[in-house]
């Protein structure tokens, strides 16, 4: 799908509520190799001061380029796991498939793993949520971007009740679960914790951030939560 203003909105908010520093040298994974879809750059250039650097690290920053380019001008260290290796530097992989993160060397060490519509591309759904669970360290935060409704786009749409249940029985911590309208690039996007049948009408998307707490193996979830909520 790709990166667009309301990417760098959810980042800057997580950012200004301390749940991650885009300040530091952090280690990032993308599910999907990401491209930026944006024409023009004001208010990346003000998400990116606000994290603590000068606007000159935007200065090469251009329409369609690799989200990787972005994490590399503000000091990350950075990966993708994509079947898509145009930009010559993805980790060729096929996400449908259980990743052995262990075999190369990237177990419980991410700061940041997203995911700006990748799996609604695949069809082995447990299997990628697993890679983006193994790949994300104690603390760190798994980012989804996704359509809710969005007919003919992928193989599926998200409930939100979805990621509540992920974290329900992964013990992540929900910090972010949003339905809005699908990205636009809009600069003030409202991202709140609630929604309702009046929300999910048309084509939108749901925003979604989790933090993870333990160093547990992978649950898969169902919509019968632990402790008997569905």
């Amino acid at each position: 799908m790709g990166i667009t203003n309301e990417s760098f909105a959810l980042y800057r908010k997580l950012h200004n509520e301390k749940h991650i520093d885009f300040k530091q040298p952090i280690r990032v994974l993308e599910i999907g190799s990401q491209n930026v879809h944006i024409s023009g750059f004001d208010y990346v250039t003000d998400c990116i001061k606000s994290f603590g650097f000068d606007d000159s690290v935007c200065k090469d920053f251009r329409h369609n380029m690799y989200m990787r380019n972005v994490h590399t001008a503000l000091g990350h260290t950075y990966d993708s796991f994509d079947l898509d290796t145009a930009d010559n530097q993805t980790i060729e992989i096929d996400l449908n498939q259980p990743v052995n993160m262990l075999n190369r060397e990237m177990f419980n060490v991410c700061d940041l793993v997203t995911n700006h519509g990748t799996t609604e591309h695949l069809f082995n759904q447990s299997a990628v949520f697993e890679t983006m669970h193994d790949a994300c360290k104690v603390g760190g935060i798994m980012v989804h971007v996704l359509p809710c409704i969005e007919p003919n786009h992928g193989l599926f749409c998200y409930s939100p009740v979805l990621f509540e249940a992920l974290a329900n029985y992964n013990d992540y911590e929900l910090l972010v679960l949003s339905v809005m309208d699908p990205p636009n690039n809009n600069t003030s996007p409202s991202f709140y914790r609630s929604y309702n049948e009046a929300d999910i009408k048309k084509n939108c998307y749901v925003y979604a951030a989790l933090k993870k707490t333990q160093a547990k193996d992978f649950e898969q979830p169902s919509q019968v939560f632990k402790g008997g909520r569905k």
